[in-house]
């Protein structure tokens, strides 16, 4: 049986396949969280989905709100109706 190429260096096969693999694996994960900006058509690396985004977002939003409640006008003030 002749040797495989990394028995020939001397350097045992899963000593390489392990770091082939964990390198494989890396690339693999960047390339799954690219996200294309629509302006720009520039790739970005999002590694949030966009549920948890949105959700994430929303909890934001609600506590924000909470914190702020009696500094905001309500929705029949006149300045509202000339902020929409």
């Amino acid at each position: 049986r002749p040797p495989g190429p990394s028995a020939i260096r001397g350097i045992p096969a899963y000593v390489v396949a392990l770091p082939a693999a964990s390198i494989g694996l890396i690339a693999y994960g960047y390339y799954s969280f690219l996200d294309e900006a629509p302006l720009t058509r520039r790739k970005r690396l999002l590694a949030t989905s966009s549920s948890w985004e949105r959700r994430m977002g929303d909890e934001q939003y609600a506590q924000m709100l909470q914190q702020n409640r009696s500094g905001i006008l309500p929705p029949d003030h006149r300045a509202s109706g000339t902020v929409r």
